[in-house]
Parts: C-alpha cells; structure tokens; sequence
C-alpha cells in the first residue's frame, strides 16, 4: 500500500519543508538513528526500535498530554529534527540537536504523525516515522435516556434502557444510540458483568467520486443512520438468540444471557467498524461529518460502567464488530485500564487483506465489488484501518508483546470474507493451506511465537461468517475448556484464567466474577 501524506506549505519553514522532500528523494548516507526513545512516565513507548530497521515505521498508543522524544543519530555530525502532522498539516517542528538529543513534546489528541529526520553534512537526509495515537476525546455528559421498556423474551423478562449521545452525529442522520439489557429477570441495580456486543454490518466509504462503496449490496442508507430501538433488540440481541420459530440458539449472546450477564449494544452508524476516532468523514455530502465510532463506543461502555453496578468488562464482537473490538481493547490497553476479555469473530485488519481483497474483489460470492479498494477504508478510518501502521493484532503481539487482555481470535474456514468461498490463492497453496487459514495465518505465527500467550485462535473446519452468532464448537472449544483446570486456584494468572472461561458455561465452574479481581472500568 502506497503511504502518503499531504503537508500544508504554508505551516512549514522552508528549510523543513525541504528537508522532508529531500527524505523521499536524497541518498541516505550516514543518516540513520542509533537510538531513538518516546518516553512517557520513565516508559518507552517505542518498544521495537531496532538499528537495522530503516523503514522507519513505528506505531504507538498514549493519553499523555507530553512525551520526551531522545535520539541519537549515527554519526555525532548530522542534525536531527522533528514534526508533529495532524490531519496532514505541521503542527509543530523544531530541532533536536546535532548528534541527537532530548525535546519534551506536546501529544495531540488523536490521531498523528511524528516525524524524524536525521540530515548528514552533505545534506543527505533520511526520516522515520512513528504513527501516535494520542488521547481519544470521549463525551459521556452528552448521553440522554432516549427509551425505556420491559420485554419477554423465551420466559425471561428483561429491563431495557435505550440512551442517544448527541456528542456523536450518524454519517447522515441522527446520532450515536446504545442499549443496556439488564439481567434476565433482574434491573438496573443488580451487580453483573457487563458483555459489550459489537454487531456486524459489513463496512463503506465515499469514493472520490462521491460514490458509496460498501459491502454485498449496502448502500450509503444501511449503516450511516441512527439505529433506533428496534434495531438493537429486535435486530441484534433476538435475532441472534432466538430463531425464526421463536426457538432459542445456543449460541454466546444467549449463554451469556443465560449467566446473568448485562448486556451492552452498541449502534455503529458511521459503518466504520466502530473505529473511526473522529476524524473528517471524506466525501461525505455534509463537509462537517466526523467518524467517530471508537470515542462513541467508549463513550457508551463508560457510561454504563458509571450508571450501573458492574464486575468486569467484555468485548464481543462479530464481522465489522471483530476489529472494533480490538480497537477497544489496544486503546483501553493503552490507558492501563484494560477489558477483561475479548472474542473477535471473523474478521481481523492484516496486510494479507491486501493480498485477497485485489484478488477476490468483484468475483461471485465475495463480499466487496470490483470496485472496492482498501484505501478507501484506510481513508475513513485512519489509525485501526492503515495497514502500514503496525498496530493491527499481529503486528502488536511481535512489536510489544500485548498480552494486557486475552483476546479469542475466531473464524469459520468457509468465511467469504477470508475467501474461503473462492479459488485457492497460490500463497495458500503453496504453504498448504486453505485461503482462511491462510488469511489468519500471520497471526496464528505471532500467537505460537510469543511465550505463555493469552491469546487464541480458532479457524473451524466446516463454518462460515460469524460463527459465535450460532451453535457449535465453538462454544465448547476443547483446548479453552481444557484451560478451566484449577480455575478457583488463586495462583493461575487472573487473565488466563477469564480467557480460558469465555466460552464455558459459567454454572460448571462457579460464579467467575466472585473468586477473580475485578477489572471493572472506572
């Protein structure tokens, strides 16, 4: 994927706007960096740094307002320099020192750019570049009781509150809506832990043409509008309990409900996958629009947590669902306040989507149209949505070793998605393997590469799209039940343990969020 920035001239002094052109276009010469540090709190965000790495891309997460950049350049003779870019433009630069040196920053909100650049004597000049993900603005003060019900469902009743955020506008009408469905049986004062379903609903983008480009047959109509009432329960908690003769499903949504669970469902009416972190929406009809679908899903977790008496924090989510959970879990990660546990079924942003999204695209059965093009997404989205920054799953397990929560990774091996309904790909078979597999297989090589993981990954053989939204194993995944061994044992790390119980029936093994420390967001 081409990388590409656009800077505004008029912010930049002319020697710095000629230093970065000079970066895509000199020899490199003795320009490179020995060491280079973003250090908040005595913690050096940048954990990958490696002399022999000259690509010189980095990607970190912090909700520092400053950070401490140090660097030493190769040789003690060349200048090093730095920029901060938001949204294209310089925002602040200035020099380091000759040799390298230390400079206290200031770290946007958001999503930016650092950049350093290392100029020898000759002029020669190389730069690298360090994708931050500062503090993410969210506004709870906003949300406003928008419906209130009592509703039957196979022999429970359940106490339903439905909220609106008028912090956060739909890519074309209305606003963030999110649901909380208290306990079977029970109200909003029963202690419980929460489970936060991230529903699916595919993904688009506005072309430059101003043309909607989405999934299957979405139009800019499915996914850009306020989700009303109905549409959460009705649509994604009955829907995915119950099936059409009104029988239940034994799927995840329905034994969580079944555990006493509270249940959180959030709208993603920017049809970002929920990870839009409030930047410009690009060729929207209305210029002011903003993708806002993680500072809104945060929002509406930590309104719950706040308004409800809560134990622990899960995040579940399906298809478009699946990256906006790992969304959450990095970015809470990233704030030392991490969820409990995490499933993403059936969908993961890795580089190899750039294998099988230009071979498959347009072709019968595939999700996205000839005319779908990753770069679009990488636009709306940004920072979870921007291949060449390193901070999708795989990436973060070889880069810094996250482990802060156990995430189970799920797929089904016929998933269209993966291309599990197409020809075989030559790099699939000439590994030996399905296109899903595949597909999934950098990061199943980076989950058996790091020592003691919390994380899993299934692809089942014989299952297609989403595959927790029914029955099956995966619900009774062998090598996760075989983990409960010794649950109540207060020496098994807390975090293996939550992973190790996500999908087990909780009455087997006791009540978990008794006999485990609470992880509660506050």
């Amino acid at each position: 994927m081409k990388r590409e920035f656009r800077f505004c001239s008029k912010l930049l002094a002319p020697a710095l706007l000629l230093l970065l052109l000079q970066a895509q276009t000199c020899d490199r010469g003795d320009t490179y960096l020995l060491s280079v540090e973003l250090e908040v709190d005595g913690q050096d965000l940048i954990q990958n740094f490696n002399v022999n790495n000259r690509t010189g891309y980095y990607a970190v997460m912090t909700t520092a307002a400053t950070a401490t950049l140090t660097v030493q350049t190769r040789m003690a003779d060349s200048t090093a320099t730095y920029q901060w870019i938001v949204g294209g433009t310089s925002i602040e630069a200035g020099q380091i020192g000759l040799g390298g040196g230390s400079v206290l920053l200031n770290v946007p909100p958001g999503p930016s750019q650092l950049y350093i650049g290392v100029r020898a004597v000759e002029g020669n000049v190389h730069g690298y570049w360090v994708d931050v993900l500062g503090p993410i603005d969210r506004n709870i003060a906003s949300v406003v009781l928008a419906g209130q019900q009592t509703q039957p469902v196979a022999g429970a009743t359940f106490d339903i509150q439905f909220y609106r955020n008028t912090a956060y506008g739909c890519g074309l009408s209305g606003n963030y809506t999110f649901m909380v469905v208290n306990p079977a049986n029970g109200d909003a004062a029963d202690q419980a832990p929460l489970w936060v379903y991230l529903h699916g609903g595919g993904v688009g983008y506005y072309n430059d043409l101003g043309v909607y480009v989405a999934v299957k047959n979405q139009t800019e109509d499915t996914y850009n509008h306020e989700e009303t009432f109905t549409d959460l329960f009705d649509d994604q908690v009955v829907r995915h309990i119950l099936d059409n003769a009104n029988q239940p499903i034994d799927s995840t949504l329905k034994r969580r409900i079944e555990e006493g669970y509270r249940v959180l469902v959030v709208s993603m009416c920017d049809h970002d996958v929920y990870s839009g972190l409030g930047t410009p929406y690009p060729n929207n009809p209305d210029p002011d629009a903003s993708v806002d679908g993680l500072p809104a899903t945060m929002a509406a977790i930590e309104y719950t947590v706040a308004n409800y008496p809560t134990t622990h924090v899960f995040a579940h989510g399906t298809s478009a669902g699946s990256i906006g959970v790992w969304a959450l879990a990095s970015s809470y990660a990233s704030e030392d306040n991490p969820l409990t546990g995490v499933v993403a079924d059936s969908w993961i942003a890795t580089p190899r989507l750039l294998t099988t999204a230009p071979a498959f695209s347009g072709e019968p059965g595939y999700p996205f149209g000839s005319d779908f093009d990753v770069q679009g997404l990488t636009d709306k989205i940004g920072f979870f949505a921007n291949l060449d920054i390193p901070a999708y799953p795989e990436a973060q397990l070889a880069d810094r070793d996250f482990r802060d929560v156990p995430v189970l990774f799920i797929a089904g091996n016929n998933d269209p998605f993966c291309g599990g309904n197409q020809a075989p790909l030559a790099e699939a078979v000439a590994e030996g393997l399905s296109n899903c597999n595949w597909f999934h297989d950098g990061l199943r090589q980076r989950i058996d590469a790091q020592v003691d993981s919390p994380h899993e990954l299934h692809v089942l053989n014989g299952f297609g799209h989403v595959p927790t939204n029914g029955e099956g194993p995966v619900n009774d995944t062998d090598a996760i039940a075989a983990l409960s061994d010794g649950l109540a044992d207060d020496n098994i790390n807390t975090r293996v343990r939550v992973a190790a119980t996500l999908f087990r029936t909780l009455r087997d093994v006791g009540c978990l969020w008794q006999i485990v420390t609470t992880n509660a967001l506050s």
